[in-house]
């Protein structure tokens, strides 16, 4: 399965704030939208880096600052890892494993078009196993 067609099956609405928006508004916004990552987009709508679950629970532990005050641009990761859409699932899985990170935006023409995290890597091959149950165990059935 490619990166598209899993952004094209799970919706592809991106989320996003801008650099200059405090800790606890973005915290709150992943709160009401239920998502682990925001993409952080500046006045031009470019997308300048990803804020996560893990970025704002690091910042807010090592910092001790106020995340009424502390912005997003203070922490976000700005070196994205970034995948294609016409990459495979697979080649996702093994870059999220290897480098440890639940997130990543999907680049297109320059433009990140859409986020797929982990959860959604999972809920596809549990889909694609509990499929394959199915098909072998109607064939051990058949086949008795």
């Amino acid at each position: 399965m490619t990166i598209r067609e899993l952004l094209k099956n799970k919706g592809a609405e991106l989320i996003g704030v801008h650099p200059d928006t405090t800790i606890s508004k973005a915290i709150e916004k992943m709160v009401d939208r239920n998502i682990g990552a925001l993409i952080i987009v500046d006045d031009a709508g470019k997308p300048v880096g990803l804020f996560t679950e893990r970025d704002a629970l690091k910042a807010l532990v090592r910092s001790g600052m106020n995340p009424d005050i502390l912005k997003v641009k203070d922490i976000m990761t700005v070196d994205l890892v970034v995948v294609k859409p016409e990459d495979d699932l697979n080649t996702a899985m093994s870059i999220m494993n290897k480098l440890k990170i639940r997130h990543l935006p999907v680049v297109e023409d320059g433009r990140v078009i859409g986020i797929i995290s982990i959860r959604d890597v999972v809920n596809n091959l549990v889909g694609k196993l509990e499929a394959e149950v199915h098909y072998l165990k109607e064939y051990i059935s058949e086949g008795v």
